[in-house]
């Protein structure tokens, strides 16, 4: 079984699982990005996700919201990690379907598998800035 993360925008993530291309459940939710890994626990009780049958993650890098991109990057990271297993990201850049991208990927060929992926972002992040100094001191 495959599982797939999808959020790219703020206000939705989109979470799916497939063992093939016949055999494809997603579920998408309508929250905040601090309610994503929430949804993903509802997402496996929901369909009674055993980790010991997931063989693989994927999960679309962006471009996308910053928070919402790496957010799920993050969480996709996590899981691959703790699972032992491999990790594929997947760029979004002409807004396809959460479904259209998870077939896409479930019908290519995996010959180079990842233990981590990074976001990909719409713009540079800008987290940060440098500290002005003080002219007086």
């Amino acid at each position: 079984m495959f599982l797939f993360i999808h959020s790219q925008d703020m206000g939705k993530v989109c979470y799916g699982i497939a063992t093939n291309t016949q055999d494809v459940v997603m579920s998408s939710y309508e929250v905040l990005p601090e309610q994503n890994l929430a949804m993903l626990d509802q997402f496996i009780k929901e369909h009674n996700i055993i980790f010991s049958d997931v063989r693989g993650m994927v999960v679309v890098t962006g471009p996308g919201s910053f928070t919402a991109s790496r957010l799920s990057v993050t969480m996709a990271n996590t899981l691959a990690f703790v699972l032992s297993t491999p990790i594929s990201g997947v760029e979004n850049k002409d807004q396809r379907s959460s479904r259209e991208i998870f077939l896409a990927w479930l019908t290519s060929v995996h010959d180079h598998p990842q233990t981590f992926v990074t976001p990909t972002y719409q713009q540079p992040p800008h987290i940060t800035s440098p500290a002005k100094k003080d002219l007086h001191t």
